[in-house]
C-alpha cells in the first residue's frame, strides 16, 4: 500500500451505464464459482435486470448495495439507454476476503446484450476518498496478449508520482500463462511467470518504464501507480494491448478554423525500430 495509515477496509464501486435500450445485463457473482453458461443462467445468486422475469432479478426491488440513476425501472423490463446501475459495497480487504459474504465487488463477471460502459473505482473509508481511484474496464473483445507499461517506477521527471508502480493482471479464461518481466526485454533479471484461471487476478511490483506482459490467452492489464508515503497522490491507469496500436490516429476537435476546414486531425508516427 502506499500509506501504512491506509485502513483494512476498502468501499468498491462499480458503474456501469447502458448506452442502448432494450439491454439485459447479468451480474455473476464470483464468490460461488462462475456460471457454466453465463447466457443461460442458473444459479440463485446470479442476477438478470431487464428480461422481464422478476424471480432472477428486479431494479424495483433492488439488493442492497445496488442503485440506479435516474430512477430504477419496475416490472423488470428491458432497460433504458442511458440508465447508471451503481454498485457498491464495504468489505474487510487484508489479508484476503474470502468469499463470504457475496458482495458487489472486483472479479464478478458482467454480462449484456447490449454495449455498457463499466467503470471501477475503490478507496480505503481510511483516509477517505483523497485516495480513491478509478478505471475503464474493458470488455473482454478488447484484452490482450501483449502488454506494454509506457511509465514505471525509473520514469525520468515524475515527481513521486510514479514511485511505486504496480501490474494488476486478470485473466480471461482458464489455464493463461502469463509472463511479466518488471525490468523490461534486455534489461535481465525480473521475470515472473503465473498461470491464472477465469477472473483471477495477480499484482507484480516494482514496474519499471518499458516492462512487459505477454500471455498464452487474453488477459487485461491495469498499471496502478502512486507517491509513497503521500496521503492522496495515487493514479490507475488501463492499458491497452499492443496490437491495438497504430501508425495513424484521428484526434476529434470542437471546431474548425476558416485554414482547416476538416472536424478532425490526424497524425502519423515514424517506422518503429
Amino acid at each position: 500500500m502506499l500509506n501504512s495509515a491506509t485502513g483494512n477496509t476498502i468501499t468498491t464501486v462499480i458503474s456501469l451505464v447502458t448506452i442502448e435500450g432494450g439491454a439485459v445485463v447479468v451480474i455473476d457473482h464470483w464468490e460461488d464459482g462462475y456460471e457454466a453458461d453465463i447466457d443461460n443462467p442458473v444459479q440463485s445468486t446470479t442476477l438478470v435486470f431487464g428480461d422481464m422475469d422478476m424471480s432472477n432479478g428486479d431494479l424495483g426491488t433492488p439488493p442492497a448495495g445496488l442503485t440506479c440513476f435516474p430512477v430504477c425501472p419496475v416490472g423488470d423490463m428491458a432497460l433504458p439507454s442511458g440508465l447508471i446501475l451503481t454498485l457498491k459495497n464495504t468489505m474487510n480487504a487484508f489479508p484476503t476476503r474470502g468469499n463470504s459474504p457475496i458482495l458487489f465487488d472486483g472479479k464478478d463477471r458482467i454480462s449484456s446484450n447490449r454495449a455498457l460502459a463499466v467503470t471501477r473505482a475503490a478507496w480505503s473509508p481510511t483516509p477517505g476518498t483523497v485516495l480513491a481511484e478509478a478505471v475503464e474496464v474493458l470488455d473482454t473483445s478488447s484484452y490482450g496478449l501483449s502488454f506494454v507499461a509506457p511509465v514505471g517506477q525509473n520514469t525520468a521527471g515524475q515527481n513521486s508520482m510514479f514511485e511505486r508502480t504496480d501490474y494488476y493482471i486478470m485473466a480471461a479464461q482458464d489455464n493463461t500463462q502469463v509472463t511479466i518481466d518488471v525490468n523490461g526485454p534486455g534489461a535481465g533479471g525480473g521475470i515472473t511467470n503465473v498461470v491464472l484461471n477465469q477472473g483471477q487476478g495477480h499484482t507484480v511490483t516494482g514496474v519499471l518504464e518499458g516492462a512487459t506482459v505477454v500471455a498464452t490467452k487474453p488477459v487485461q492489464v491495469h498499471l496502478l501507480t502512486g507517491d509513497v508515503g503521500a496521503s492522496y497522490e495515487c493514479r490507475w491507469l488501463t492499458l491497452y494491448p499492443v496490437d491495438f496500436a497504430d501508425m495513424v490516429y484521428f484526434n476529434p476537435v470542437a471546431s474548425a478554423s476558416a485554414d482547416d476546414p476538416l472536424p478532425y486531425s490526424y497524425t502519423t508516427l515514424p517506422d518503429l525500430p
